[in-house]
């Protein structure tokens, strides 16, 4: 982690927040493509 980021506690805050929000599109994003190829699939 950047020292920068350490040193303010709301830039690590929102560090955070959007780290989960990149982790929870990501799974979205995966299940949308494997759903997708199931149904090519079938």
């Amino acid at each position: 982690m950047p020292v920068a980021v350490k040193n303010v506690p709301e830039n690590t805050q929102s560090f955070i927040i959007l780290k989960d929000h990149l982790i929870v599109s990501g799974i979205n994003i995966l299940n949308a493509s494997f759903v997708f190829k199931k149904s090519l699939n079938s």
